[in-house]
Parts: structure tokens; C-alpha cells; sequence
């Protein structure tokens, strides 16, 4: 491991009860590490070719370094109080769940992380749809549109549920986001702690609009 991914990870395990019990420091190291991440994304020259590669139709994986490296944050994870060793993101989701990869596209998007309510779980999809509404995007649709942002919610699937970015529609060769093609719906998430492109059916995923004007309500 580099010094830098050392640093970072340095960081990242300072952030929870599991390795540091004083919480000024947590908080402290939680701001650090962020704070590398939103830097990073800012000036990498390697995320912006990501960015520019997306921005042209590619299918490209753009959730932020460190978060996404195997090495960052790999060890066993515990959501108990007194031995909790999950680590968030800026938003305050927890790193390589799909809440966290979805709040991460929503603000590439959109320049604005979501507000998270206290009483949704950090890693959690099943209520997404309320939170979704809770920050003003509050338009359901039942099958994306063609060139519009959505965020796909699945409350019931897996113990926490799952949210998944929409990317466009398979045509059977490839992924098309200009036309509604009538093939499945391809989105992108991260499941299993990896980045994933899979395809859906209509009925599988509540689709709701984000959109660039929104307000908390």
C-alpha cells in the first residue's frame, strides 16, 4: 500500500468506535478523509477522465477514490454500538452500499447531497423513497424516460433493500439512453461491496425523477 492510501486509511479507521473511542477524534478523522476524497475528486486528472468518459455514454464506474479501493476500509464490518466499524461517506452513508454510490451519483448530478432524515439507517434502501421525497424529488414513474436522471428503488430486495442508478435501456447490443428501446432497464449500483451494471424488468424497481431544481421539504 502507497503512504497516501496508508494516510487515508489511517483516517478511515480513526473514524469508528471499533478503533478510536474518543469522539472528537472520530469526528476529526471522519472530516480528514472526506475532505481527501472531495479533494481528490476536484483535481484528479483520472476522475475527470472518468467524468468525460460517462459524460460521453460510457458505462464507467465514477464512485470517488478512496471509497471504491478494495484496500480502503476492509475490515470486518460491525454495526454494533460499541464495537461499530462502518465507514461513511460525506453524506453519511456508509461506503460501497448502494445508498452510498446512489447519494454519490445524485450529487454528481445535481452539485447537492441529500439531507438524511435520523430515522433511515445509513446503509439502508428500504425508505428511500420517503427520503427521496423528503429533498424534494417527488415525481414516481413507473418506466424511466429516455435522457432524465432516476433513482430505482427495490425495498425489498436483500436484508437492507437496494437503490440503483438508472443508466438507460438494453437494446440488445448495447446501452441506449437516448431512446426507449423496450428492452429491460440497465442501471448501475454497487451490490456485494462491487460496482455492478445489471438490466431490471418494469415491475422490479419504483423509479423516482431527479431532477436539477429540488427543495427540502
Amino acid at each position: 500500500m502507497k503512504q497516501h492510501e496508508k494516510i487515508v486509511n489511517f483516517y478511515a479507521r480513526n473514524s469508528v468506535t471499533a478503533f478510536q473511542k474518543s469522539r472528537y477524534l472520530r469526528k476529526l478523522s471522519r472530516l480528514c478523509y472526506q475532505a481527501i476524497s472531495n479533494f481528490y475528486c476536484a483535481v484528479s486528472p483520472e476522475y475527470i477522465r472518468r467524468q468525460r468518459m460517462q459524460d460521453g455514454g460510457a458505462l464507467i464506474n465514477t464512485y470517488p477514490w478512496p471509497y471504491r479501493e478494495a484496500w480502503f476500509a476492509d475490515w470486518k464490518e460491525d454495526s454494533n454500538p460499541d464495537t461499530y466499524s462502518l465507514v461513511g461517506d460525506t453524506a453519511g452513508f456508509v461506503i460501497k452500499y448502494s445508498t452510498s454510490y446512489c447519494a454519490w451519483k445524485i450529487f454528481e448530478f445535481n452539485n447537492s447531497w441529500l439531507t438524511r432524515t435520523a430515522c433511515l439507517h445509513n446503509h439502508d434502501a428500504k425508505h428511500w423513497h420517503r427520503l427521496l421525497f423528503y429533498n424534494g424529488y417527488n415525481n414516481t414513474v413507473k418506466r424511466p424516460e429516455p435522457g432524465k436522471k432516476y433513482i430505482g428503488i427495490a425495498a425489498s430486495k436483500g436484508v437492507h433493500g437496494e437503490v440503483v442508478w438508472f443508466e438507460g435501456f438494453d437494446d440488445g447490443h448495447s446501452v441506449d439512453r437516448t431512446n426507449d428501446t423496450g428492452g429491460r432497464i440497465v442501471y448501475s449500483t454497487y451490490r456485494d461491496k462491487e460496482y455492478t451494471i445489471g438490466a431490471a424488468l418494469d415491475e422490479w424497481y419504483v423509479w423516482v425523477e431527479i431532477t436539477k431544481s429540488h427543495t427540502v421539504s
